[in-house]
């Protein structure tokens, strides 16, 4: 588990309702930084979800509980890979859902 931190500036304070502190425990990756790069210029909208694996992080930062409220659910599990272009006597594939992970070396 590793925690990713997000700080917004003060000045978009009125448009994200979750307090500063806050803690959330849902599964995110680096595919989701993007749309929510996207989402904060405002240059996200629902056909951006056919485009992009990622899904914006701006939907927990909406909500005063830290909940968010998407038209489906957010992810309950990742798929990790390192596959043999990177190196051909390290090959894996794992399957997390941010407590457990299992592996399978191929």
């Amino acid at each position: 588990h590793i925690p990713l931190f997000v700080k917004w500036p003060p000045s978009l304070d009125s448009k994200y309702k979750l307090p500063r502190g806050s803690q959330i425990s849902a599964i995110t990756e680096l595919r989701d930084i993007l749309p929510t790069f996207l989402d904060v210029l405002g240059h996200w909208d629902a056909s951006s979800q056919t485009k992009y694996d990622g899904r914006p992080l701006t939907a927990f930062l909406s909500s005063s509980d830290g909940q968010p409220s998407l038209d489906k659910p957010w992810r309950q599990w990742i798929d990790l890979e390192h596959n043999k272009v990177y190196d051909p006597e390290i090959h894996w594939n794992a399957l997390t859902d941010g407590k457990m992970k299992y592996t399978y070396f191929a």
